[in-house]
Formats: structure tokens, sequence, C-alpha cells
């Protein structure tokens, strides 16, 4: 009687250390742990729009005053866009074997980073003017069209 008593105290203890150290640092800690993406395609058009809404969110928590109170509705926002926009950053700088060092941990003052080779995912710019050498297509007459068959 004695043993299953002191049984169930230690897997009581070991239950609240698994809940307090199983929840984690954030919210999103399992969202890294099961993020899988099919292609760097994939992953890098996920970051680009994560870390255009966490670019947002920041904008708009500077403009509110910038305070990190437990009310402030603007850092909340800014807390949450920034911590789902660490994990896809975080798995880029894996898949091209940066260091850990590279990570986004906590949330910053500044405006986060853009993503790990960003330059690949943007689009050129349209060139401002015409290439030289080649004319313009020129109008011209058709004249009848054959009937619809």
């Amino acid at each position: 009687m004695l043993w299953n008593t002191h049984r169930l105290a230690l897997a009581a203890l070991v239950t609240g250390l698994f809940l307090a150290l199983g929840a984690g640092c954030s919210k999103y800690d399992t969202l890294e742990r099961n993020m899988q993406y099919v292609s760097d395609n994939l992953v890098r058009q996920d970051a680009q729009l994560a870390w255009e809404a966490a670019t947002a969110a920041h904008d708009k928590w500077r403009k509110a005053g910038g305070g990190r109170e437990a009310g402030n509705a603007a850092f909340a926002a800014y807390q949450d866009a920034y911590l789902k926009y660490a994990v896809i950053y975080n798995e880029l700088v894996d898949r091209q074997n940066g260091p850990i060092a590279d990570y986004l941990r906590g949330v910053t003052e500044e405006a986060p980073p853009p993503p790990p080779g960003a330059a690949a995912t943007q689009k050129p710019a349209p060139p401002e003017t015409p290439i030289s050498g080649l004319a313009a297509p020129q109008a011209r007459e058709l004249g009848e069209a054959a009937p619809a068959r």
C-alpha cells in the first residue's frame, strides 16, 4: 500500500514537471517541430508572406507607441506575427545550413529582417526604359476575316 502511494506521488511529480516544461517557450514551438515543407519554393513563399505580415504588425505597433504592457493589442499582434515568422525564418536558415546563431529568437524593437535568400524570391523590377534596338509593334489593317466554320 505504501509503495502505491509513493508511486502515485512520483507520477504526479513527473506529470507536473512535464506540464510545466512541456509547454515550451512560445506558443509556436510545436509548429516548429511539426512543420515540413515539400519544396524550398513553398517555404520561401510562406516566409515572404509571414515577413510582410510581421513588418506590417511592427509598423502598427510602433505607430501605437511601441509599448510592451500586457494589454497592448498592437504589441500582442506584432509578437504573434513575429513568432510565426521566426519559425519559418529559422527553417530557411536550417535549409541553407546556416549557423544557429542566425536564428531569430524573441521579439525585438527593430523590424524583422527579410527572409534568407529573399533576393531569389522577389520578382525583378520591370525595366524603366525600353530596350534599345527593338522596334515597338506596328498597327496594321487586317482586312476581312474568314468566316468561322
